[in-house]
């Protein structure tokens, strides 16, 4: 279990202060807004509704911020998003077939493109047809749940604590905040705390219900029970009472055998009966068939090693490359591209040149990440280059050949942090590569003439 603090970030949400690392796990400027745009608003859901069925990675899981701000996106959402998911399903698709004869046919099927090319007194069938104006009912049959955006959403959580995943759904979304009680030891963070944010962001009560139930049987009879409720008590005003009071009556009820078991009783009849039965029926208005959560406590790198699923969407949030290098290596890179789907996209908040040419080096396209006021706030990566809404600039490409570029390696994915950072350096001091400061003055005096 890690070393860490609770603070209130400047939207609300609560945060994480790692004390061995030394740094934060989300922005104080607000992490849940961060997890929104960050990891949510760069997605492509135009391409992600076509599926019927999805998998999503998210390593370095933590309190959950980006798999619920996902879930909680979709269900926000959801009467948009199903408009175009049936509009995919209902439009033309291209329609392959073998051996169609155009005497034959006495439907007018469009335009046809094929193959072999013919002309009008030949005889000789079409091997291919391809027509992008025909309407047929068996589109439909591909996703027989027109009220549903996915039958299935299958997500993978890796985290390598053991109590911050379960912390998740317990936790409130907004918070009173308390700069006295949970201050950071990082004095200079404070400041931010006076940022107002504009973004008004909750996580609707059925998600984290949601979640709750998926994660309360794979800590049930563990010691860690007792350690998440030991925190929670310790943090009350962060984490909500109803949450905790479900989380007892899941964990406890019918088999506590202590003297406490009437009480845990008396627990379950008002909230299981209640609460569990009105989120029941709000997670059953969700539009997905079924979500199934996997998580895993173990080093990402063993994990990705193993796996062999294909994934939608992954969502990499570890520590800073020059925190947790071993979570951005190209080899690490190169995994994920093993396992990442044709037009599935990788999303981290990272725009370092080095992980970016990590990225380029394991063979994706890579771009910029850009929120609702056109900043720059991170990298995506993908396969299908037309994915990508808003490219690098020339300057940023530039920067990837410099020595800024020199990306990390970790050759057999086991090493430690402290060599693969050791073994970086001494590239880099080694390498005849531009500076960064070099070419940066260089891009500057360019732009200047």
């Amino acid at each position: 279990m890690s070393n860490y603090s609770f603070y209130i970030s400047a939207d609300g949400s609560p945060g994480l202060y790692s004390n061995d690392f030394g740094d934060i796990y989300h922005s104080v400027k607000g992490a849940l807004t961060e997890s929104i745009e960050k990891f949510v608003y760069p997605i492509n859901f135009d391409m992600l509704l076509r599926y019927d069925e999805i998998k999503i990675l998210d390593i370095c899981y933590g309190i959950g911020y980006n798999t619920k701000s996902f879930l909680n996106f979709l269900k926000n959402n959801q009467k948009k998003f199903l408009k175009i998911k049936n509009s995919h399903a209902s439009c033309s698709e291209p329609i392959h077939t073998d051996k169609i004869f155009v005497n034959n046919s006495d439907t007018n099927i469009g335009t046809i493109y094929t193959d072999k090319n013919f002309k009008n007194d030949s005889q000789e069938s079409i091997e291919s047809v391809y027509t992008n104006n025909i309407k047929s009912n068996h589109l439909h049959a591909k996703n027989k749940n027109f009220d549903k955006l996915f039958s299935s959403i299958y997500i993978k959580a890796l985290d390598n604590d053991d109590i911050l995943p379960y912390l998740s759904p317990l936790l409130k979304s907004k918070v009173k905040n308390n700069i006295e009680k949970y201050n950071l030891p990082d004095k200079s963070l404070e400041k931010y705390f006076k940022y107002k944010n504009m973004a008004k962001i909750k996580i609707n009560d059925e998600i984290n219900y949601l979640l709750l139930t998926k994660l309360v049987n794979s800590v049930k009879n563990s010691p860690n029970a007792d350690k998440i409720l030991q925190i929670a008590a310790k943090n009350q005003d962060i984490f909500d009472k109803s949450f905790i009071s479900l989380f007892k009556s899941l964990l406890y009820y019918p088999e506590y055998k202590s003297s406490l078991r009437r009480f845990i009783s008396n627990l379950h009849n008002i909230y299981y009966r209640y609460i569990s039965n009105r989120y029941k029926k709000a997670v059953k208005d969700l539009k997905i068939g079924d979500i199934s959560l996997d998580l895993e406590i173990d080093d990402a790198r063993t994990s990705i090693l193993r796996d062999n699923n294909t994934y939608n969407l992954i969502f990499l949030d570890a520590f800073s490359p020059s925190k947790c290098p071993c979570l951005w290596s190209y080899e690490f890179f190169n995994e994920l591209f093993r396992i990442l789907d044709t037009n599935g996209m990788i999303i981290t908040y990272s725009t370092s040149a080095l992980v970016r040419s990590a990225m380029r080096e394991a063979g994706f396209f890579i771009g910029n990440s850009i929120n609702t006021s056109g900043n720059v706030v991170g990298t995506v990566a993908v396969k299908n280059k037309s994915l990508i809404k808003f490219d690098l600039s020339e300057a940023d490409l530039g920067l990837l050949n410099t020595r800024a570029g020199i990306f990390y390696r970790d050759k057999n994915l086991n090493g430690q942090n402290e060599a693969i950072i050791n073994a970086h350096n001494e590239e880099v001091k080694s390498s005849d590569r531009m500076s960064t400061t070099c070419y940066l003055k260089e891009v500057k005096r360019r732009n200047n003439v």
